[in-house]
């Protein structure tokens, strides 16, 4: 009953307010279905800069069944983990979820060749005790190879995408331990990770040793220590990728200190973020890097009331977005990741009335 969102005439924001007053809340129509593609190609490209829209076409019967933890269950995989990343090699958008009850964790993927979503469970390492894994997967763009760091584990995983099976195969051993170059990791949990673009590996904050920040390369199959800062939490950190400047942001649980890493040189920023950042469960931001422009969209609910701002790395600036958004659930239980080869950010929201997908453009 409503239509595209975001930057519009008059015409449309005088429909917007209609179905403010009749729905409480903002709505976006279905995104079209024009032209060739794929489901998601043609979606994404009937949005301008500043809309979005309701991703119906991905809303598969059964879906919710699904993210379901189990059968029935309203208890999803949705519920804790930080964002979902791009593998543009395989056109896969996927993200590592969990749920307490019962204790389960997947890797959820979204198939865009099929407009299919794929739920694997059966994974060759434990879910951990408290899930908190939440910003520890990555994936390679050159390769599509995800990684990813069990809690309390010097050992990150990688996978391989097998377009037959519809399913990642883990290897244990293809990533150099922790604790080798870098501090042990045995103690920790829910380290911020990103791949690094410039060179070509991961970025890893952690709170061992007081703060540190380090690096895997990927050629050379090593860690090693890029600097070590002053955290104020013992989890929950944070590192998202710019991928047009080519640098990586990092931050803090519930802080408002914040950092960069270009290439290996870190430095503390100067702005104050608008809410505290880090990631995760009810109190942390969700953080996305918009793929066309680099600029980050960074939301958090706070006192009921669900925030949205712009962030620019290289200048060091918060921007209030003025227009709407997609209307995001509760910081539990909403995710974002961008959608690098169509330039748009993809955002899953499981609440008591089912998945419901947004794409938005943030920029062209």
């Amino acid at each position: 009953m409503a239509f595209l969102r975001g930057r519009a005439g008059p015409a449309s924001v005088l429909l917007g307010l209609a179905s403010l007053l009749i729905s409480a809340g903002p709505a976006a129509a279905p995104c079209t279905d024009d032209g060739a593609g794929s489901q998601l190609a043609r979606a994404a490209a009937g949005l301008a800069a500043g809309q979005w829209c309701d991703f119906d076409a991905a809303e598969t019967p059964g879906l919710a069944a699904e993210l379901a933890v189990a059968p029935g269950d309203e208890n999803n995989y949705v519920n804790w983990q930080h964002g979902a990343q791009w593998d543009p090699v395989h056109h896969l958008w996927l993200f590592h979820g969990y749920d307490y009850a019962p204790i389960s964790a997947a890797m959820v993927v979204y198939d865009e060749a099929g407009n299919r979503w794929y739920v694997e469970r059966d994974r060759p390492f434990a879910p951990g005790g408290n899930g908190h894994d939440y910003d520890q997967t990555v994936v390679d763009p050159e390769t599509g190879a995800a990684y990813y760091r069990p809690r309390l584990s010097n050992t990150v995983w990688r996978a391989s995408w097998d377009p037959l099976a519809k399913a990642h195969a883990w290897e244990a051993r293809a990533v150099a331990p922790l604790g080798r170059g870098c501090p042990s990791q045995a103690a920790r949990e829910a380290n911020g990770m990103a791949w690094d673009g410039q060179r070509h590996g991961i970025v890893l904050l952690s709170a061992a040793e007081g703060g540190v920040v380090c690096f895997w390369d990927r050629a050379r199959n090593r860690w090693r220590i890029d600097a070590h800062i002053e955290l104020s939490s013992a989890y929950h950190q944070v590192v998202e990728w710019d991928p047009v400047a080519g640098i990586a942001w990092l931050s803090d649980y519930l802080s408002l200190r914040h950092w960069q890493d270009d290439r290996g040189k870190v430095t503390q920023l100067a702005s104050t973020p608008p809410f505290t950042l880090g990631c995760c469960g009810s109190s942390g931001a969700d953080i996305t890097a918009d793929p066309a422009s680099g600029l980050f969209v960074v939301t958090r609910e706070v006192d009921g009331q669900r925030l949205w701002y712009e962030f620019d790395l290289r200048a060091d600036r918060w921007r209030a977005i003025d227009h709407s958004m997609p209307p995001l659930g509760s910081n539990v239980g909403s995710l974002g990741g961008p959608v690098d080869a169509y330039g748009v950010i993809m955002y899953l929201s499981a609440g008591p009335g089912g998945p419901q997908l947004y794409l938005y453009r943030h920029a062209r």
